[in-house]
This record gives structure tokens, C-alpha cells and sequence, in this order.
């Protein structure tokens, strides 16, 4: 049995971004290597992750790639739908809390 994909979303990119980071939400948005996260911090840093088993696995890889030199990151999208900012941070991640 085929399962169909998901419509693509057009998602608003996040700002600030530095360039790299705008380059990566530009092949973000259209990858369909599910399950994905972006995650994004003040300073325009970002982290994302593609190919995971679930989307909570995405997030969780997402946040440790953006929070490298202990950066405070949020997670900015889940596979391609906007997350609330305060919904997912590392503290979550850390404290094993189930993410949404």
C-alpha cells in the first residue's frame, strides 16, 4: 500500500538567520527526508536534522545541532509546520519530556 506524502507548506523563514542558515531553510522547506526539525536561536545561529525515525527524534537532533558552544535554541519547525517558540527548547530535550 502507498501512503501519500504531505502537501508541502510554504513556510515563512525565521529571522534573523545568518546566510548558511537561510541557504539551509531554502533546502529545508521543499526536503521530503521525513522526519525533519529547524531549530534557531537569537543570534541567527541554526541547527536542523533530516531523516529521523520519529519527529520527536528530528526535534531532539535539531536542538543538539543549534546548541553547539551552548547556545539557547527553540525549535522553529517540525517536518513543515511552524512550532510555537516557547513549546520546545533544550530543557525539554533535556528533561526527556514528551515533545509534541
Amino acid at each position: 500500500m502507498l501512503v501519500p506524502l504531505p502537501e508541502l507548506r510554504q513556510l515563512i523563514q525565521p529571522t534573523p538567520l545568518e546566510q548558511g542558515g537561510r541557504d539551509a531553510f531554502a533546502n529545508y522547506v521543499p526536503s521530503r527526508s521525513y522526519e525533519k526539525a529547524f531549530a534557531t536561536e537569537a543570534a541567527g545561529h541554526y541547527g536542523l536534522a533530516y531523516g529521523q525515525r520519529t519527529k520527536a527524534d528530528a526535534i531532539r537532533a535539531a536542538l543538539k545541532n543549534c546548541e553547539i558552544l551552548d547556545r539557547r535554541c527553540e525549535i522553529f519547525a517540525g517536518d513543515n509546520e511552524l512550532m510555537e517558540a516557547d513549546r520546545v527548547s533544550g530543557s525539554e530535550r533535556e528533561s526527556g519530556e514528551t515533545v509534541r
